[in-house]
């Protein structure tokens, strides 16, 4: 029913799309962008388990840049005060996005399922194989063991650190204005301190991908998401409600991995030909499991979340020192996801700050993160003497990096950019503004492709489970961050260096593990 729907409402949406756009209707533009929207939902809810993450990037996105617009229209308020061109790349640039992306994810989604289509019994032993071998292997492995407790002991002692650098920011802005985090704010606190602490979400991402029991995983990532309240008291939402995401998207992956292990053995059960009332008693002994989001934690999700929101909008007008005591719970949560949906005018006005961008040698924002850590990260100022760029808003980084953000906001703003002021950037508007339309079409078909093939990854083993949890960790800000931002991480060497040292540290545990057991054997031999 949901695919039939679908079908339906594909050519209706784009042929409502196009009439709008050759009538300069924007209502109906926008109208057919929200119903592409649902079509993508709809699509995700074919299969949620599946497609999760896909789901999940679609709702940010709306959050993030179409919130803002579709709340004026339903108000009956006007919402393209910007120039007629500006706002037609607004409206073009999400539709591209949102066909493309679906496009990305079916095309991927329908290889993965074809490469599986092979005889019963090949089919049952290429799935475990080839998907559940690392779910399988990691149960049993002393490696996996080893590797469980010391990054967990590493991510404790890392995020104290991280507190650490937190709490001297938290007494930096007593007394203080918002915008003053990024125009003055310069840690005093040794640079190790800052560097451990910033390998915090390694070391967790690194004990989440050996699959620990659910009681192991409560703690760590209770304190994950507490870790970004310090970060609230400033003035930033977006931490916390990204870790509230990446703790809630675990637990789903976690749930969807167990189920789709045990629907696996169970086939697999059935094609060894065995009696059936040992099938019946396998079966009834692998579905024994316990759930990772049962009724307890869908009550809590179902009634935290409204809650959280109305938290997050009466905290906008706290941050601003403004009144929000007239207002009514409905009001508030609409008043969070209008303020929330700001980046819609970020693509307006990023569009029509592209030409005023003054342009001193080769520049590229999509791989910007990519290219300034190449050139002016801690590596290069270790192998030839690269300068540094500061954090916060300076006119280093707004005329020289490849930070869209912090170029566009200063073409943009001028002096208010360096007083603390920025705009943000988006995924759409930079790979516009490097390869025109293509390139969001383009990316956007990779991002498709990327939620699609998720899972897969993760089953390649706890390196890779590793890296795609810490995706997971920033790409839902992408709507309204940078293109590539949430994968630059793989080229830092915080994280080459976390890697290496719980590894390296797991693998000498093994070695000295075995080689006690040898000595063991050898003096048994000599005493018999």
């Amino acid at each position: 029913m949901l695919r039939f729907l679908r079908y339906l409402l594909i050519p209706s949406a784009l042929f409502i799309f196009a009439l709008g756009e050759f009538y300069t209707f924007w209502n109906i533009m926008l109208l057919a962008t929200v119903l592409f929207w649902c079509i993508n939902i709809l699509y995700c809810f074919e299969d949620i388990r599946q497609r999760i993450y896909f789901f999940m990037f679609n709702i940010t996105l709306f959050v993030f840049l179409m919130a803002r617009p579709v709340i004026s229209f339903l108000r009956g308020e006007e919402w393209w005060y910007f120039k007629e061109e500006s706002v037609k790349f607004a409206l073009n640039g999400l539709m591209l996005a949102l066909v493309f992306m679906l496009i990305g994810y079916s095309i991927c989604d329908h290889a993965i399922k074809n490469r599986s289509k092979l005889p019963n019994n090949l089919l049952i032993r290429g799935k475990i194989d080839n998907s559940l071998a690392y779910f399988e292997k990691v149960k049993d492995s002393s490696f996996i063991w080893h590797l469980r407790v010391i990054s967990l002991v590493l991510f404790f002692t890392s995020m104290s650190f991280f507190l650490l650098a937190e709490m001297e920011k938290l007494a930096f802005m007593r007394s203080r204005a918002y915008v003053e985090l990024y125009t003055s704010f310069k840690s005093q606190l040794p640079y190790i301190i800052i560097t451990i602490g910033s390998m915090r979400k390694y070391f967790l991402c690194i004990f989440l991908a050996t699959l620990p029991k659910k009681k192991w995983t409560f703690v760590p990532l209770g304190l994950y998401i507490i870790s970004a309240i310090p970060e609230l008291l400033i003035g930033l939402r977006n931490p916390i409600v990204l870790n509230m995401i990446f703790a809630f998207l675990y637990y789903f992956t976690r749930d969807t991995i167990d189920n789709f292990s045990n629907e696996e053995k169970t086939e697999r059960i059935k094609a060894d030909n065995e009696s059936p009332i040992l099938n019946i008693e396998n079966v009834k002994k692998i579905n024994r499991g316990k759930k990772w989001i049962g009724k307890k934690e869908w009550t809590c999700i179902i009634l935290l979340t409204p809650l959280c929101m109305m938290f997050l909008g009466v905290y906008n007008y706290i941050r601003d020192r403004s009144q929000a005591e007239s207002l009514k719970a409905i009001d508030i949560i609409t008043d969070f996801f209008y303020k929330q949906g700001v980046s819609f005018d970020v693509l307006c006005i990023g569009y029509e700050a592209i030409p005023k961008i003054e342009y001193t040698g080769f520049k590229n924002y999509t791989f910007g993160e990519i290219i300034d850590y190449f050139t002016h990260g801690k590596l290069a100022q270790i192998l030839w003497g690269a300068k540094t760029f500061e954090t916060g808003n300076n006119l280093d980084m707004a005329l020289y990096s490849n930070n869209f953000s912090h170029r566009m906001s200063y073409a943009a703003r001028g002096e208010e950019y360096l007083q603390g002021h920025g705009w943000g950037s988006s995924f759409i508007l930079e790979t516009y503004a490097d390869f025109g339309y293509l390139g969001i079409i383009i990316f956007s078909i990779f991002l498709g492709v990327l939620f699609a093939y998720m899972i897969k990854l993760m089953s390649k083993g706890s390196v890779m489970f590793t890296i795609v949890l810490i995706v997971l960790t920033d790409i839902y800000f992408c709507p309204r961050s940078s293109a590539l931002g949430w994968i630059s991480f793989i080229l830092y060497i915080q994280f080459a260096v976390s890697i290496l040292f719980c590894y390296a540290i797991a693998d000498l545990c093994i070695k000295e593990y075995t080689r006690k057991n040898h000595i063991a054997l050898d003096v048994n031999k000599v005493i018999n």
